[in-house]
């Protein structure tokens, strides 16, 4: 409704919508609701004009800071504080670059700090940096620059709580900024943040005090109407935080407001402050420097008057305009507020207190009321019992503890739970240690079982796909330590479940982070479970897209199968390239079930959208040419382009690369040899027509021909052969017409189709002996093939020439090729000789 506003006209501006769109995203971060990103993502495009105040925008993301860091701490690894720590840090980065972007010229110390900000570190030298800062803002933005300020004001609770260095550097560049420009709004919430984290001591404040009064008096004898009204609130503001005498700035306080309200010579907007400025010294302005109306503890009951009597003549006088009528009218409403606020921040702070002191474990009872008697309401009160002696951190038998747990969660994996059931599961995650493994698992079954479309009448399972989502954003470290090692895996392959729950928008951010948490499992734990699961929910995501069963229902939505098919051609085929390689000793084993379902997954995507992969169609290079080779014959099918032209590109990267020299003592060169060889042994395998076979071969010989023997060529086409030979059971029986020829079965017992991923784990030395093994068994087998194929002529002549450049080479060649170069020269030779029976040395 509140996004549809602007087009039926249901809000008078749009700035008016933006601000409620915060205030239902500064709700929903109460609960940690996944969809305030969303929400966040909607405010921050709405900032893309200067010219517009923007008021609305910048104040629902202060509340949206406030609510999120006033509900908890944001220390810790809790799914929940984690999400909120890293969603404040967000908003303070939009703040701050937004703030220079208003600036007159870009300012390098400003770009630092939103980097600090967004990480939430500060660097060793950004806070000198910032207390250095000169700064001066663009001209026309002096609306939205306020509305940034209004919206900063409230974010430094939150910035003490994440880094306090931070926040006295974002206070200092504030400070910095010339008066006039609204820095009078931030001086009390500045100052108050850095005195109570011992940041500021109460010399800098008199400090700031002196100055605000100096600049103040300034400004009245010079008739500046911006610096006045800047100065004044901030003196207002900053005198209650003193503990020194400020009677005298005080009065002075409320001389000036006498004063800009009742002469005509000031203007409207100076006078609206100003009104603003009297409320303030009373006590804390609602909006601005806080968002509860408090009055000062101290505040002497003559101020008070003083203000209501300026304030009640201003509004009452029917000569001033309306705008300063109104806003001492305001001022009037915002005192009222504060006539009890001390009683009820009193009575306020016992009840605090007292609810410190009460245990705050989940209630189940509260959450689900189970039929008296039944064998649930057994179970949820053993959980319960269970729960609160782990709170305990004290409780002896932690091990029948915690296997009780687990089997009574899972006894629940088959009944649907009320969505707010899975802040049980996040405590139950929060209070086992790291070791308790069984537990962490079991919660984790859980929570991924009640993703299943089960759902009961008057249940929502918004909780669990908010949980989910939460896990799914957390960085690896964190949350391996909540839920376990062996955990990932169970969410990874609750995919489909957990994005058909999922709006669109935040689909494809939950699948990357989802995908990035098992990369991060094979560099940083060896294993590879959590990527063979994920890519089996990603195939059974586009299986059943492309059922088109006409009697069920579709269970996701286009624009999110297109982002999954986008995804799996774009940083998952990167990934897997990086990371499911040969030279990755983690994947050598277990590679097979990772490729094959990634090529399904591949075969089912339709070729519009492979054709407009930029990945797929990348230069090939030993660091993707496996998995090119792997994918080439669904590849083939881009750009309308045939297999065998696919195909020929991939054998011709193989057959110009260079066979390296001594490879004994050198890791990288091992693995480049490794790289092509199996490669070669992925590529090979790929059924091919006899004309595509003959080209093939024709296409190795002239690239040996031009780049010399010491490419892979001789490998390629052995191998290329041998599969050929046992894909058609060529045999010297089957070769009546020709004369009787030894063909050895020496390789050939060794061919199988996949023999890839079952060789890729050898030592390269074996993987060597084994091409040995091809090379030898080559001309034979060549030989007989040229004649079935009548390019006998062709092929003899190539590999006599290419010998003959060997034998000048001999010479030259360093002991460490010398073996390789002797057994390529001995292929060549012999198939010389098996087709024209000249022999050649």
């Amino acid at each position: 409704t509140i996004l549809g506003g602007s087009d039926n006209y249901l809000f008078a501006s749009e700035d008016a919508m933006v601000l409620c769109v915060g205030m239902v995203a500064a709700k929903l971060s109460r609960t940690a609701d996944a969809r305030v990103s969303d929400l966040i993502d909607f405010i921050q495009l709405s900032l893309s004009d200067n010219s517009k105040a923007c008021f609305g925008a910048f104040f629902g993301m202060g509340l949206m800071v406030k609510n999120l860091a006033s509900r908890s701490e944001l220390s810790g690894s809790n799914p929940s504080k984690v999400w909120r720590r890293r969603t404040i840090q967000r908003l303070l980065g939009i703040f701050m670059t937004e703030f220079d972007a208003c600036l007159s010229e870009s300012n390098s110390t400003v770009r630092e700090l939103v980097d600090c900000l967004k990480m939430g570190e500060s660097s060793d030298d950004l806070l000198c940096m910032c207390e250095e800062i000169d700064l001066s803002i663009l001209v026309g933005v002096d609306q939205k620059f306020k509305s940034i300020l209004i919206g900063l004001a409230h974010t430094f609770f939150a910035l003490s709580a994440i880094n306090v260095k931070l926040m006295k550097c974002v206070a200092c560049t504030l400070i910095k900024l010339p008066w006039g420009s609204g820095k009078g709004f931030i001086m009390h919430n500045a100052y108050k943040a850095c005195l109570d984290a011992e940041m500021f001591q109460q010399e800098d404040l008199s400090n700031a005090i002196l100055d605000c009064t100096d600049v103040l008096r300034k400004a009245i004898a010079d008739g500046s109407d911006m610096i006045c009204s800047d100065a004044l609130f901030a003196l207002a503001s900053l005198c209650s935080l003193s503990t020194a005498n400020v009677q005298t700035e005080t009065s002075l306080v409320v001389e000036t407001i006498q004063k800009v309200l009742s002469d005509v010579s000031f203007g409207n907007d100076c006078k609206s402050i100003s009104a603003l400025a009297g409320c303030a010294i009373v006590g804390q302005v609602p909006g601005l420097t806080s968002f509860t109306p408090l009055a000062h503890q101290l505040v002497k009951k003559e101020v008070s008057l003083s203000v209501v009597k300026v304030l009640n003549e201003t509004a009452s006088n029917d000569s001033e305009e309306l705008k300063c009528r109104d806003s001492a009218t305001i001022g009037l409403g915002v005192l009222c507020a504060m006539k009890s606020s001390i009683r009820r921040v009193r009575k306020n702070r016992l009840v605090f207190e007292k609810t410190k002191q009460i245990d705050r474990g989940v209630d189940i009872e509260a959450i689900i009321q189970a039929r008296d008697g039944s064998v649930l309401e057994s179970i949820l009160h053993e959980i319960q019992a269970l729960l609160r002696m782990k709170s305990q951190h004290s409780h002896e038998d932690a091990a029948a503890t915690n296997n009780k747990l687990s089997v009574l969660f899972s006894s629940l994996e088959l009944i649907a739970m009320p969505g707010s059931f899975s802040r049980v599961i996040e405590m139950a995650l929060s209070t086992t240690s790291r070791n308790d493994a069984e537990v962490k698992t079991s919660s984790v079954s859980l929570l991924v079982s009640q993703l299943k479309s089960r759902r009961r009448i008057g249940f929502d399972g918004r909780g669990f796909v908010d949980l989910s989502t939460r896990l799914a954003k957390m960085p690896y470290q964190e949350l391996t330590d909540l839920i376990g090692i062996g955990s990932l895996p169970i969410i990874t392959k609750a995919i489909p479940d957990l994005l058909n729950q999922l709006p669109t928008s935040v689909c494809e951010g939950v699948l990357k982070n989802l995908w990035t948490l098992s990369q991060d499992e094979i560099i940083r734990n060896s294993s590879i479970s959590s990527t063979e699961a994920f890519l089996l929910g990603l195939k059974k995501i586009m299986l059943d897209a492309v059922k088109n069963d006409p009697g069920s229902k579709q269970t996701i939505s286009p624009a999110v199968l297109r982002a999954l098919q986008k995804a799996t051609i774009g940083y998952i085929f990167s990934d897997l390239c990086k990371n499911a390689s040969p030279s990755n000793p983690v994947c050598m084993l277990n590679s097979e079930n990772i490729w094959s379902s990634y090529i399904r997954c591949l075969e089912i995507i339709p070729v519009a959208v492979i054709s407009e992969s930029d990945v797929l169609k990348s230069e090939i290079n030993l660091g993707n040419i496996y998995g090119i080779a792997l994918c080439a014959r669904v590849l083939s099918s881009m750009s309308g382009s045939s297999a065998s032209n696919r195909t020929r590109k991939i054998e011709t990267f193989i057959a110009c690369q260079n066979y390296p020299g001594n490879s004994n003592n050198d890791i990288r060169v091992i693995d480049q040899i490794r790289a092509v060889l199996v490669a070669s042994l992925a590529i090979a395998p790929q059924p091919q027509s006899e004309t595509e076979m003959k080209e093939s071969v024709m296409n190795i010989f002239e690239i040996m021909l031009v780049q010399g023997g010491k490419t892979f060529g001789l490998e390629l086409l052995a191998i290329k052969v041998a599969f050929w030979w046992e894909s058609l059971h060529v045999n010297e029986q089957s070769s009546i017409n020709v004369p009787v020829q030894r063909v050895t079965k020496l390789s050939s017992f060794l061919i199988a189709k996949n023999i890839c991923f079952q060789f890729q784990s050898l030592p390269c030395d074996v993987l060597i002996q084994f091409y040995d093994a091809c090379i030898a068994d080559l001309p034979f087998k060549l030989a007989l093939l040229c004649g079935r194929w009548r390019i006998s002529d062709d092929v003899s002549n190539r590999a006599k020439r290419i010998c003959n450049d060997g034998i000048r080479l001999r010479a030259t060649t360093p002991k460490s090729e010398a073996r390789r170069l002797e057994n390529s020269l001995t292929c060549l030779r012999d198939i010389v000789q098996f087709i024209t029976g000249e022999m050649l040395f």
